[in-house]
């Protein structure tokens, strides 16, 4: 699976042309998918394993999932309000 991911990504010239496995690249903000672009090149230059690569490109989706659902990145980036785990757990 991972040769034939590395295989897609690096026919992937354009945007436009993308396969299907990689639509969730079109979810990158602008500035993510620069990023996006820099990181896949440099590791398509570096001779990762194929599940190194699966593994980058997960990272990436994950990204793009965030960057698509703008409530929940906003959720992720609010400030939290932490008790003592002591309060919980009886001594």
């Amino acid at each position: 699976m991972g040769t034939r991911l590395l295989e897609k990504a690096r026919d992937s010239a354009a945007i436009a042309d993308l396969p299907d496995e990689f639509r969730w690249v079109l979810w990158l903000s602008p500035g993510n998918l620069q990023e996006f672009q820099k990181a896949i090149s440099v590791a398509l230059k570096s001779n990762l394993s194929d599940e190194q690569v699966v593994e980058l490109l997960g990272d990436w989706r994950a990204t793009a999932e965030l960057d698509a659902a703008p409530e929940v990145l906003a959720e992720i980036r609010r400030p939290k309000h932490h008790e003592p785990l002591s309060k919980f757990v009886s001594s």
